[in-house]
């Protein structure tokens, strides 16, 4: 292995967004600092002037117009948040640092970061003694929601991540970029990489994480695309697993339940007993239990909002934020300002009369007690994001610069490259942390790679 110090610090920087020293004080849970002061070092020592990386892209140079000038307009009505502005900002930095960044990037960097995956899973796994007090207790210091004396808590893993959800993305982020940067590898060499690829698909399925599993589907497709030889055995087995992971695994169905969930659940909102009644989230959203659903059931009778409500109380959380944002959107179509959202969400919810929805949710119902201008929420994706707080303008953008990216994807016709593409959707429209750098850093790789015109063809085509 030619292994490089400063690979292997990059690499530390790229995977530690979610370690947070006395995270017990802090609110937040995501914070890739020391990868934004890595990633403007080498733009500002680069031989290449800052300015540059903007002339180069016009549209990136637009993108950041349009915030700043988003962001000036709230200091004029005195609700400016540079922090927000920032949160917004870290994402598109890393993309524009990507030319960069990408020569840190080492195969066998990324090999040795697996194993050390896979080793401090099987730690927590056996709870190996010493060694898992020692790994367990130094991660609670930096980890706010893990807690090594709580058995529920370790049911799913945390590693180093801030919860199993974080996890699953992160991992998936990885086993991307390990089969991106170890194509040109040996025989011996691929072997491991495919074990540690096995193992790291396996954390992924332990975390429970529905985006977990439907990245491990769309990540069974791609060697389904790959695999030509036996491409129809592969496609039944796709068929099979797929349909296993959406409709036969258990999903927020307490175990041993014998009375309706309502019964199970106290006067704050937590469910009783966890020990015994362990929550599951292997579904796809509890497609099944829409299919089965009873309409003459009084129970399940009201909006499409209700009835997804009832059926997926988390997932109904997330689904709820994005079409806040889209009514958010309708009625101020230029935006709201920049991190207004945690704090006036709760007036769109009285705005579209959506509060006894809400109140059905057993999450949500509980917020209430407190009063519910006093909960925070975030929207747990980019776009949605970035659809309400800034408007039309960087949100066109920013789909401008998605579909530049989608159509050199479609130009490559290599499977790799979808499964990149499917990694954004889940991100940037689904769910991810709006300051996970990993969406970014995926969309720069396919974005920044150079077109040519074949002129014998007279055809685009795009290096590889």
């Amino acid at each position: 292995m030619n292994i490089k110090v400063d690979k292997i610090y990059f690499l530390i920087f790229l995977f530690s967004i979610h370690l947070i020293p006395f995270a017990s004080y802090f609110s937040f849970e995501t914070a890739p600092l020391l990868l934004i002061i890595f990633c403007l070092l080498n733009l500002i020592f680069s031989k290449k002037n800052f300015s540059d990386y903007f002339i180069d892209d016009k549209l990136i140079l637009l993108f950041f117009i349009s915030i700043f000038l988003i962001f000036l307009s709230d200091v004029f009505l005195l609700q400016n948040s540079f922090l927000e502005l920032f949160k917004i900002l870290i994402g598109p930095l890393i993309f524009i640092s990507y030319p960069k960044i990408k020569k840190y990037f080492g195969a066998d960097e990324l090999l040795i970061f697996g194993i050390f995956i896979i080793f401090l899973f099987i730690i927590f796994k056996l709870k190996i003694p010493y060694l898992f007090d020692y790994s367990c207790g130094s991660l609670e210091f930096f980890i706010k929601r893990l807690s090594c004396d709580n058995t529920v808590n370790l049911s799913t893993p945390f590693l180093i991540a801030s919860e199993p959800s974080y996890l699953s993305l992160m991992l998936s982020f990885y086993l991307i970029l390990l089969i991106f940067f170890t194509k040109n590898v040996s025989k011996s060499k691929k072997i491991v990489i495919k074990t540690v690829e096995i193992f790291i698909l396996f954390i992924i399925y332990e975390t429970n994480s529905r985006i977990g599993t439907l990245f491990i589907i769309f990540y069974l497709a791609y060697y389904l695309m790959i695999s030509s030889k036996i491409r129809f055995i592969s496609f039944i087995f796709f068929i099979v697993v797929s349909l296993s992971f959406i409709t036969q695994f258990h999903s927020y169905k307490l175990m041993g339940m014998t009375k309706p969930i309502d019964d199970y659940i106290n006067s704050e909102g937590k469910v009783q007993n966890d020990e015994k009644y362990l929550v599951s989230s292997r579904r796809i959203l509890n497609f099944n239990e829409f299919i089965k659903i009873d309409k003459t059931d009084i129970n399940y009778q009201g909006s499409f909002l209700d009835i997804f409500s009832k059926v997926e109380p988390t997932g109904f959380i997330r689904i709820l934020h994005n079409y806040l944002s889209i009514l958010a959107f309708i009625d101020e179509p230029l935006g709201n300002g920049i991190g207004t959202y945690p704090v006036i969400w709760h007036k769109h919810v009285n705005k579209n009369n959506l509060d006894d929805t809400i109140k059905k949710n057993e999450v949500i119902r509980t917020w209430y007690d407190q009063g519910i201008e006093n909960k925070k929420q975030y929207i747990q994706n980019y776009f949605f994001t970035l659809l309400h707080d800034g408007g039309i303008i960087p949100s066109t953008i920013f789909i401008i610069i998605l579909l530049i990216s989608i159509y050199k994807v479609v130009l490559t016709k290599l499977p790799i490259y979808y499964l990149l593409s499917s990694y954004l959707i889940i991100c940037f429209f689904f769910q991810s942390n709006i300051t996970s750098p990993y969406p970014w850093i995926i969309m720069a790789m396919i974005y920044f790679k150079k077109t040519q015109i074949n002129l014998h063809n007279k055809k685009k085509q795009l290096y590889v």
